[in-house]
């Protein structure tokens, strides 16, 4: 196991990286001489400090190469610089990084040293044997290389590498020998083909173990320790073997099991292997390999009990656990011991075969007894045999014991009460305490210790009966409660717990309310469960058809255990619980019994260690030079936006049941529960910076603490970066500017096209104006009578035309575009028209902003109306004063013109156009106007002074 949790596994079909959910394989290819040697992997792995793997082939040394993720080899040269096409065997690298191997054909070889640091090779001395072990004398120097002698018996040889590099021989002659475990420099423990040996290479003395269970072992290949006491070692017919270094025998046997799927598949087994979690990985030769974590199994299964169905369990009457079986009754001790067996029972003078019975009970007098669907056997003490004794009718399917004595049996329509009679037998009586309560079918009966009766009925309730003082008294129902199958009462609390085919049911002792458990709410699901038991912690034992459940009522959390836990199946069956003397609880399956106490099930200490096996971009595999494992994060453009994780937890009590939660920091509120998957997607993640966290948890529910990450970061397209953004603020800018500045141009052009016309207009058109009037005055003095009048006209109109040539160019006149301008017209055009008539008259515009600028339209509208205002004012008006007022209100001018004169009311319609065109302009600004005759006449109007 290297230093990422990756199992490496050696093959004559090339190199295997397992993950606990696939095997990846590495193999040499055809033509490449710069990659792996050969396929036939002869050595064990070692890990160099950056996290390379070194290993030999038959046919040359190789290193897996993580940051490349594959295998290269090479061959070392001979003095004359010539390829060794010899055997290759790789046994130690030290810390300074040089790696000790055998090169040789057969037996006979040369021990060489390898820097892999510098590539230089140095050959220390002749070096025989098969496998080689360094070993160390008492200051922990590297002092000999220990060989052993697979192919002969030739024991094994001590190599010095002190000047000389003497041999010496052990055990020749006498063994073939194969691998060893140096366990200081006294003592060398050997697998050979007579049993273990242990040897003192200092004084030359050996011992030899051969023996199991008054068998010999045979021959021996593979030894490793297990802590300071026991030893693992591997057989050719014994299969799997525990030595105990303390007592000097050989302890325990582990051996394949029909009936057990998670025994080893074959006696015959090789190589061994103990990781850091306490994994032990166990190799048969050509057919696989097999692994079991120390710590994972955590209940007895009893082999005296594999692959048989297990129907009742109870307390026997001489304290023992006892289990009926097809193949008769089964009794073991609380420390775990099988006991013995009956398998027989007295029917008059003969023995005839004991059935399966469905329960255990006492009677008052004593005597243990068993019943078979109303058949009754006797326990006889003196005899140790069950005696046929009686039956009843084939309804008397269940029996219990009250905890005064008494016992009840189940009837169609009620519950019956078995007394002992005077011959020491049973009869039947009806249970007159409960006479008064209506029952169908009463399944299973229970009493607390206030003495409440829980009658199971029918398989649809559960009443529960308070008990008086001749009859008890029904206080509780619960409906659709499904079997009733187990019941415990909780001392510390009064509640009674319920095992039923709905799933878990709380029942108060105050008030006996009830309540059904689920997961969600509760923290235990609700399934089909068979017994309930408690422990000295306040959690729950549960037996049902997928495993077992031990839940805790105050954490609200349950764990789940099945076969690979050590039980005997996910399938328990009704009724087969027990809970004995000492504390311990029994449960009874299709494939046999397990038992535990509570108080030793711990869950496995070991964190899966996690990696990132496989990425994929846009759902396409991730491919570089370095692989996904050892990559730390990623940065992307903004199109590969849709990412997919595929990561493992390693840690191999039980690989399938691993589970993970993940969270994308940046994206994710909180993390997600992804049960056994270990994988998944995340599609178009917007740009940004992210980090993919990951957490695991082992077989038995344990989390890590610290989570996997794996850093991220999606570019922005171009269109989102800053510097784009940048760019087109500059460019909108620029076109506003640019824009702006356009208009101001064209503005400015306006305004001096308008003073240019005004100017031509001023100049041309009212000076050939004036000079038609002038010429019309004269030639009005020296005309005749007749023709005056006509001059008078043409005169008249010439001056008119001036006047409205005058008005236009000063609408048009940029250089008036202010309100003072305005203000400045009005009064003209009043002092020209009221002063001669002797009106008075007043502006008012003192809050006016008098560089306010108008625009042409609204500025010629304003003066227009002003203009026909005051003119109509001269023509019509009787009175001597007019008010002008002008002020501005938000963004809108306000104007009133109003004098003190007398309005004639006339009855009918006149034909001037007055008041119409000064409406009229009103609107085409975009205004409205309003006129009072009420006090004088007065002319209201307001327009927007900047549309």
């Amino acid at each position: 196991q290297d230093s990422r949790g990756f199992m490496w596994i050696s093959s004559i079909e090339g190199l295997n990286r397992y993950d606990g959910r696939t095997v990846k394989v590495y193999k040499s290819i055809l033509g490449d001489t710069l990659g792996m040697q050969d396929n036939i992997v002869t050595s064990t792995f070692f890990e160099d400090p950056v996290g390379n793997l070194w290993f030999t082939t038959y046919e040359g040394i190789n290193c897996y190469q993580r940051s490349k993720d594959r295998v290269s080899g090479f061959r070392l040269n001979d003095v004359d610089g010539n390829a060794l096409q010899q055997d290759y065997y790789l046994f130690h690298m030290d810390a300074s990084g040089k790696l000790w191997l055998r090169v040789g054909t057969g037996t006979q070889g040369m021990l060489h040293l390898y820097d892999t640091q510098t590539g230089k090779d140095s050959i220390i001395c002749g070096l025989n044997g098969q496998r080689q072990w360094l070993w160390f004398n008492n200051n922990k120097e590297p002092e000999a290389v220990l060989s052993s002698m697979s192919e002969s018996r030739g024991g094994v040889t001590l190599t010095s590498l002190k000047k000389g590099n003497t041999t010496r021989a052990y055990l020749e002659d006498d063994l073939s020998t194969h691998n060893c475990y140096v366990q200081r420099a006294d003592q060398i423990w050997i697998c050979s083909d007579q049993g273990l040996v242990l040897l003192n290479p200092l004084s030359g003395e050996s011992s030899l173990f051969d023996q199991w269970q008054e068998e010999d072992v045979g021959t021996l290949w593979s030894v490793i320790p297990s802590g300071d006491r026991y030893l693992f070692v591997s057989s050719f017919t014994k299969g799997l073997l525990v030595f105990d270094r303390k007592e000097q025998v050989f302890c325990q046997q582990f051996l394949p099991h029909p009936q057990d799927p998670f025994s080893l598949g074959s006696e015959w087994i090789r190589e061994l292997y103990l990781d850091a979690q306490q994994t032990l990985w166990a190799s048969e030769w050509g057919k696989g390999l097999y692994f079991a974590n120390l710590h994972k199994t955590k209940f007895y299964f009893f082999k005296e009990s594999k692959g048989v169905r297990a129907a009742v369990i109870d307390v026997g009457p001489d304290g023992n656990i006892w289990c009926s079986t097809v193949e008769g009754i089964l009794v073991f001790d609380t420390s775990f011991q099988f006991v013995g067996k009956h398998e027989w029972m007295q029917v008059g003078n003969q023995k005839e075969e004991l059935p399966t019975v469905s329960q255990f009970f006492n009677s008052q007098d004593g005597q243990f007894w068993a019943n078979r669907s109303g058949k009754l056997f006797r326990w006889d003490r003196e005899a140790n045999i069950f005696v046929k004794d009686q039956e009843f009718s084939r309804g008397m399917a269940s029996v219990w014991n009250l905890r005064d004595g008494r016992i009840l049996f189940a009837e169609f329509g009620g519950l019956s009460e078995l007394i002992p009679d005077l011959k020491g037998g049973l009869k039947k009586s009806s249970f007159e305490p409960v006479s008064r309560i209506e029952l169908e079918y009463p399944t299973r009966v229970y009493e607390d210790l206030k003495g409440y009766l829980y009658v199971a009925d029918n398989a649809e309730r559960l009443l529960i009966l308070k008990p008086g003082q001749e009859k008890y008294e029904q206080v509780g129902l619960i409906p659709e409660t499904g079997y009733c199958k187990g019941f415990f009462e909780d001392v510390s609390t009064g509640i009674v717990w319920v095992a039923s085919s709905q799933g878990l049911i709380r029942i108060l002792p105050e008030n006996q309310g009830f309540e059904r458990m689920n997961e969600l709410e509760h923290g235990v699901p609700a399934e089909d469960f068979y017994a309930v038991f408690g422990d000295r912690k306040g959690r729950l034992w549960l037996s049902g058809n997928r495993g077992l459940i031990v839940f805790d009522p105050r954490e609200k959390k349950f764990q789940r255990f099945g076969p690979p836990d050590g039980l005997q199946g996910n399938e328990f069956n009704n009724y087969s619980g027990a809970k004995d003397l000492a504390g311990n609880i029994w449960f009874g399956g299709m494939n046999g019994i397990n038992a535990f106490s509570p108080e030793t099930i711990n869950p496995i200490p070991f964190e899966p260690r996690i990696q990132f096996v496989r990425l994929l971009i846009n759902d396409e595999p991730y491919t570089d030079s370095i692989p996904i494992s050892e990559l730390t994060g990623l940065s992307l453009p903004y199109y590969q936006n849709t990412l997919s994780f595929e990561f493992v937890g390693m840690e191999f009590s039980n690989p399938e049941a691993i589970t993970y939660k993940y969270m994308l920091e940046g994206y994710d509120r909180s993390w997600v529960d992804n049960e056994r998957r270990g994988f998944v997607r995340y599609a178009n993640l917007p740009p940004g910076s992210y980090t993919f966290l990951v957490k695991s948890a082992n077989s038995d529910g344990h989390w890590s603490e610290s989570s996997k990450a794996f850093g991220l970061y999606i570019k922005r397209p171009f269109w989102l970066s800053w510097w784009f953004y940048a760019l087109c603020a500059l460019a909108v800018f620029g076109l506003v500017y640019a824009w702006i500045w356009y208009r101001l141009q064209q503005a400015l052009k306006i305004e001096r096209m308008r003073v240019e016309i005004s100017s031509d207009l001023h100049d041309d058109v009212g000076g050939l104006l004036s000079g038609l009037a002038m010429q019309t005055e004269l030639m009005e003095l020296t005309a005749d009578d007749s023709q005056k009048e006509r001059m008078q006209r043409i005169s008249d109109m010439s001056r008119s035309a001036m006047s409205r040539m005058r008005d236009t160019v000063w609408a048009i006149d940029a250089r008036k575009d202010k309100i003072e301008d305005v203000l400045d017209r009005i009064r003209e055009h009043a002092e020209e028209i009221l002063v001669p008539r002797g009106i008075n008259y007043e502006i008012q515009a003192g809050q006016l902003d008098s560089k306010l600028h108008m625009n042409a339209r609204n500025r010629q509208a304003v003066y227009l109306i002003c203009k026909e205002a005051i003119s109509n004012i001269g023509k019509h008006s009787t009175g001597d004063q007019v008010l002008i007022q002008l002020s501005i209100s938000g963004k809108r001018l306000r104007a009133r013109i109003h004098d003190n004169g007398n309005v004639a009311v006339k009855h009918y319609k006149t034909t001037g156009l007055g008041l119409s065109n000064m409406k009229m302009r009103a609107e085409k600004a975009g205004g409205s106007i309003e006129f009072d005759a009420s006090d004088g006449f007065a002319v209201n109007f307001e327009l927007d002074i900047r549309s």
